[in-house]
Parts: structure tokens; C-alpha cells; sequence
């Protein structure tokens, strides 16, 4: 499994993120991404996610502790909503998700067929 990890990162990530999924959107051959605990502006990361709706060989990610809101767990049921998604395991937890957050990921998960795990802790 081909896995990139960017935790943790004691560079500003916010200046980068946005060309980091543009990198990740188009990868077919990275199963795995993990971007814990690096704290990201919500534009950014809104934007991360929509760059993010092109790839689908993603089988792990971990997002947690990046201060992920409602509006940003809505991008994110998006991309949970693919056809011919792969993501398997998603880990949420440690974020800032609320109520409408919770029903965008519900709708989400209605009709995604490939997660078997999701932490929202």
C-alpha cells in the first residue's frame, strides 16, 4: 500500500494544501493519506476537498484534529458519494463536526458503498 503521510507538519500547511490535493486528485496509485493534526484554514481546506473529488484509489485516510467543521464535512460527504469510490476506512475524529455536519455525512452514507469505517469520535 502506497501511503503518504503529512502529520503533524511544523511548516504552515495552509499555504500548501490547496496545491497538495490538486496533486493527490489526479494520483491513481496512493491507497493511503494521512494529514492528523495539522490545523487548516476552512477555505483551504474547502478547496482541498473539492480538488480531492477526482481521486478514487484512496482506501485510508485520516483527517483528524485538523479543525474540520460543518462546512467542511459537507465537501467531504461529497466526496464520499462517488461512484466507484475505494475509500474503505475514514478517520474524522478530534474535529469540530456538528449537527449539520453529522446529516451531510448521514446523506452521505446512504448511498456510498465502500466505507466500512468511520471514526467521528
Amino acid at each position: 500500500m502506497r501511503t503518504l503521510i503529512a502529520e503533524n507538519l511544523n511548516a504552515d500547511f495552509n499555504y500548501v494544501v490547496e496545491i497538495f490535493g490538486e496533486a493527490i486528485g489526479g494520483n491513481t496509485k496512493m491507497e493511503g493519506l494521512s494529514i492528523k493534526e495539522n490545523k487548516l484554514k476552512q477555505t483551504q481546506y474547502c478547496n482541498f476537498w473539492e480538488l480531492m473529488q477526482e481521486n478514487r484509489s484512496l482506501k485510508k485516510m485520516n483527517v483528524s484534529k485538523t479543525e474540520i467543521t460543518d462546512k467542511v464535512c459537507a465537501k467531504i460527504s461529497l466526496y464520499l458519494q462517488q461512484p466507484e469510490l475505494k475509500l474503505q476506512d475514514l478517520n474524522l475524529s478530534r474535529n469540530s463536526i456538528a449537527a449539520d455536519g453529522l446529516v451531510s455525512l448521514a446523506e452521505a452514507l446512504k448511498v456510498n458503498t465502500s466505507l466500512t469505517t468511520l471514526n467521528i469520535a
